[in-house]
């Protein structure tokens, strides 16, 4: 088993299953906040099966508290994102009130069960300490309520991967009262959209080079995974047969093949390859060199 923070933190690293296939864990923690425990199998090296969200309370549950509601705002179903490519983006704003009253100047700071990152500077650090994840809060992650007990504060989602299959990420808020809550987004599958080919030029020499890019787009609207192999191929010639895209780009080199000189000229055609998806092909000229000059009679 595995905890967001291990710190304040305290769990079985391993446990084995009953027989009806059941293992228990008993968590405990020395400071209150949400904590993630993520489950692994042994018959899956590091694959993960499932994971939960807890909060830990530094209040009597027992006792009144405060309370604190979240919603979300955003495009379509706001609840669920990468519904279309302009889906990655929602507000999500907490309510603190106790009893009836609204709770105005309360702070009130949230999270996310996966890394994510405060602020959209360079050189900023995700929350477990690496560089890159897939969730970002641009404006910060607090926010003062106002008059009516508002805090809001937006998140944006950019998949560091191609996801097969829908997943969930919970999103909480903790106010300075102690009031708290939780709630889930459903994140559709990640795949490949599109793979745009450029060639630069476009028309070449014989036996010259053209620089060709693939700009390839996730289903999510965002640049495709940095590290996203690209495969290449001509019609005729020679061409870097993969690339590796970087802020969805990959690039590749082609050489035009040797034509015959005074012969035609020669269109060659490129085309770029996600797995099963294809880029429209683009086509390249190649120029054959003119025909060598007749002597002169003497």
């Amino acid at each position: 088993m595995k905890t967001a923070d291990e710190d304040s933190l305290r769990i079985a690293s391993d446990q084995k299953t009953d027989s009806t296939g059941i293992a228990t864990v008993t968590l405990k923690s020395t400071s209150g906040g949400f904590a993630t425990i993520q489950a692994e199998v042994n018959s899956g090296v590091s694959q993960v099966r499932d994971r939960k969200t807890v909060y830990f309370s530094a209040h009597n549950v027992s006792d009144l508290i405060p309370s604190l509601d979240l919603d979300v705002a955003g495009n379509g179903d706001p609840y669920t994102l990468f519904e279309n490519q302009n889906d990655n983006y929602v507000t999500v704003t907490a309510t603190v009130y106790f009893t009836s009253l609204y709770v105005a100047g309360s702070q009130v700071t949230f999270g996310t069960d996966r890394p994510y990152k405060v602020g959209s500077g360079s050189g900023v650090k995700c929350s477990d300490g690496s560089d890159v994840c897939d969730v970002t809060f641009p404006a910060g992650n607090t926010a003062i309520t106002n008059n009516s007990g508002k805090a809001s504060v937006p998140v944006i989602v950019v998949p560091s991967m191609l996801i097969p299959i829908q997943t969930t990420m919970n999103v909480y808020a903790v106010a300075d009262n102690g009031a708290f809550n939780i709630v889930t987004l459903f994140l559709k599958p990640v795949g490949i959209s599109t793979i745009s080919v450029a060639a630069n030029p476009t028309v070449v020499d014989s036996g010259g080079t053209s620089a060709i890019t693939a700009y390839v787009t996730t289903t999510a609207g965002t640049p495709a995974p940095d590290g996203t192999s690209v495969n290449f191929s001509a019609s005729d010639g020679g061409i870097d047969t993969f690339s590796q895209t970087t802020n969805g780009l990959a690039k590749a080199s082609f050489k035009a093949p040797t034509l015959e000189a005074g012969g035609a000229d020669q269109l060659v055609s490129i085309i770029a390859r996600v797995g099963a998806k294809q880029s429209t092909p683009i086509s390249i000229r190649v120029k054959a060199p003119p025909a060598p000059e007749e002597p002169a009679e003497p």
